[in-house]
């Protein structure tokens, strides 16, 4: 029931929206398991790379926050503060359009549906 619900504001919010949405290269895994940190003496530990490229394909740039959101909430007691974190971060460096943070929800509950 929630998967037919996510499938039917998928076909009703982002269809219409497809050929409008910024498209480019998506790595498609953001997730904890594919990311490598280095730590180094004197320095926060910190993001040196990720791996796992099997998942890369050209689509909606959105759909990479979307996925990464999805990842970041899994076993999070308060969800909303996760995905806006996650949110946040990413519109800092990659600034997204109104469209695009209108579609989120859906994205992320298509992204949640289809794991």
């Amino acid at each position: 029931m929630l998967v037919q619900r996510f499938l039917g504001l998928f076909e009703t919010e982002v269809v219409p929206q497809l050929s409008r949405l910024r498209k480019s290269v998506i790595y498609g895994d953001a997730n904890d398991y594919n990311v490598l940190v280095a730590y180094e003496a004197g320095r926060a530990p910190h993001i040196a790379g990720v791996i796992d490229f099997g998942d890369t394909h050209y689509g909606i740039t959105v759909s990479e926050l979307a996925t990464a959101v999805a990842y970041a909430i899994l076993g999070k007691k308060d969800v909303l503060a996760a995905a806006a974190s996650v949110a946040a971060g990413y519109h800092r460096q990659s600034p997204l359009t109104e469209e695009e943070i209108g579609l989120l929800y859906t994205l992320i509950g298509m992204r949640l549906a289809s794991a």
